[in-house]
């Protein structure tokens, strides 16, 4: 997994990538924002074009609001909810 931050003026602050399920998470860094999971990993400039409208737009990009970030991330990251062992594995 890498973490990469992004310049403050981006859609998004920090972006995870997650090459083992080819999926990346921006994350804004003001509470209460939205989340989003790309359906596969993006240059860092791909994000700097768009803006969180755009996102909400984009095919392949899944925003989470905040306050369904515990109910929704781990369906969204990999289908239904994963046993623990399969995240240590």
């Amino acid at each position: 997994m890498a973490r990469r931050n992004v310049d403050d003026e981006l859609a998004s602050d920090v972006l995870v990538d997650i090459p083992r399920i080819d999926k990346q998470i921006a994350i804004c860094d003001q509470y209460a924002q939205t989340i989003f999971i790309s359906q596969d990993i993006h240059h860092h400039n791909f994000w700097a074009g768009l803006q969180k409208n755009q996102l909400k737009q984009y095919p392949g990009i899944i925003d989470v609001p905040f306050d369904e970030l515990a109910d929704r991330l781990g369906p969204l990251l990999f289908g239904d909810t994963p046993a623990i062992e399969d995240i240590k594995a």
